[in-house]
């Protein structure tokens, strides 16, 4: 990392890894509530197993709106 940055790396990082394969409904409660958990706590979600990558047009408009670009 250039020097010119004034920002420390973390060490260890700590993402909720959410696992979305589920076989019954009750899998399904569970992970619901593991999302909502890992929203709330982290702020960040690593999510496997949607069934299904995620286009790149969707990434960089949930990116856009978070920066705030129209």
């Amino acid at each position: 990392m250039p020097s010119s940055y004034n920002c420390k790396m973390a060490k260890v990082a700590k993402i909720p890894i959410i696992d979305l394969a589920s076989d019954s409904e009750q899998d399904q409660l569970r992970v619901a509530k593991e999302l909502v958990e890992a929203a709330v706590e982290h702020g960040f979600i690593y999510i496997k197993n949607s069934g299904k990558d995620i286009p790149i047009e969707a990434v960089e408009g949930a990116f856009n709106l978070v920066i705030g670009i129209p």
